[in-house]
């Protein structure tokens, strides 16, 4: 594993280890058995115009990234089959216990997004990615080849994202700017808390990378 991705993995062991613990109230995960979701209006929309009026019923999704993975249960309360995928073994073990909680089954696979493994090919109807994804990848080109090879003929990638022009700034007043629009070149920050509770007792490196829209996009 390169230097880049221990970062990233030690940070997101941590994250997954602190998010839903009660010192946070963005994952609250007794929210979820209770039936509720944490699945945003965006993230539904694009569900709807890639499945149409016949919903997740049947369709087997690949959750990209999925971290904790409460979109995953949400997913397969709908009746998606859904699998989901993520470098973390600590969010992938918590997931497991939150989905038996919820009643619901969520199968998941512990690998790198830019490289698949080939016992995934052409098995999904739907891969899903949403916000804050692209950012910990160095090669978006590499990332999309990956997710596209898993895909049944036919297959649909939907993937929630904001402009990359939000990430470029760092504060508001004084307006600084510390992350480029795009060129995927590696930034390495320092810090300490989490987004979901910035007071956190937790100190991180982390390398992300900027995508602009049209790299995205093509």
């Amino acid at each position: 594993m390169d230097q880049p991705t221990a970062h990233n993995l030690d940070h997101w062991e941590q994250l997954a280890t602190f998010h839903g613990t009660g010192d946070d109230d963005y994952y609250d995960l007794e929210a979820m058995v209770a039936g509720g979701s944490r699945m945003g209006k965006p993230e539904r929309d694009a569900l709807a115009r890639a499945v149409g009026p016949r919903g997740l019923k049947g369709k087997r999704v690949a959750h990209v990234q999925s971290h904790l993975g409460l979109d995953s249960i949400t997913m397969a309360r709908d009746g998606a089959l859904v699998t989901a995928i993520d470098f973390s073994r600590t969010a992938l073990s918590r997931l497991s216990v939150l989905a038996e909680r919820c009643g619901v089954e969520v199968a998941t696979v512990e690998a790198d997004t830019r490289n698949l493994p080939d016992s995934l090919n052409q098995t999904f109807d739907l891969a899903y990615a949403t916000i804050g994804v692209l950012c910990w990848i160095d090669d978006v080109g590499a990332w999309m080849r990956s997710v596209e090879r898993i895909l049944k003929p036919g297959g649909q990638l939907v993937f929630v994202g904001c402009h990359p022009l939000l990430t470029m700034i760092d504060t508001v007043d004084p307006l600084i700017m510390d992350f480029p629009y795009g060129g995927g070149g590696a930034f390495t920050f320092t810090g300490t808390g989490t987004y979901s509770n910035r007071d956190a007792d937790l100190t991180w490196t982390t390398v992300q990378y900027p995508h602009s829209l049209g790299e995205i996009v093509t």
